[in-house]
């Protein structure tokens, strides 16, 4: 999923002329994050390097504790997430380069692993969906008419002329109040 904002860059926001609105991805944000990486000019022209070097200021002072980051501070770890994902250098430079490159690597080596021993097994299998005869649905029907919330002597009561288990009569029972809640809704 590529995040996508409009940003309109104005004189007021970054000292720089109208310009048209950008759409900015994680790849926009991306090629930003290296330029303002490389880029020696405290007064440069770009606007996007210039957001770029606030987020860097912004990560740094930020006062959320690790686990409860703000967006600025999430935008710029999968900004540099998508960086390392594409880069082919050898001792990046860029912001967290070498880490995410790091862990892509361990996460690969496990994955080839477990999948080696498992084989096959690795990916789980959904379990086919299972529809209940319909002379048990009608008679499922008439009964929950007359009583929505059936007791557990009734839902056994109800096991032999439905074939049912008493546990599959109580979850149809329970399915039944929640789609009639959302369709009362």
């Amino acid at each position: 999923m590529m995040e996508q904002q409009q940003v309109h860059v104005s004189q007021s926001n970054y000292g720089q002329i109208e310009a048209e609105p950008v759409v900015l991805t994680i790849q926009t944000r991306t090629d930003a994050l290296v330029h303002a990486s490389h880029c020696d000019k405290l007064n440069c022209r770009r606007p996007l390097c210039q957001m770029m070097i606030n987020t860097f200021q912004h990560v740094s002072t930020c006062t959320l504790p690790i686990e409860n980051k703000c967006y600025t501070c999430n935008l710029l770890f999968a900004v540099c997430c998508n960086h390392a994902l594409q880069c082919k250098h050898t001792n990046c430079t860029i912001l967290l380069c070498e880490f995410f490159k790091l862990n892509f690597r361990f996460l690969e080596q496990n994955n080839a692993k477990n999948h080696a021993t498992h084989a096959g097994s690795f990916v789980a299998k959904k379990s086919p969906r299972h529809f209940l005869p319909e002379a048990a649905v009608t008679i499922l029907k008439e009964f929950f008419a007359s009583n929505q919330y059936p007791t557990k002597q009734e839902r056994l009561a109800l096991t032999k002329p439905t074939g049912l288990t008493e546990l599959q009569i109580k979850n149809w029972c329970k399915n039944k109040r929640k789609t009639l809640k959302k369709v009362i809704q």
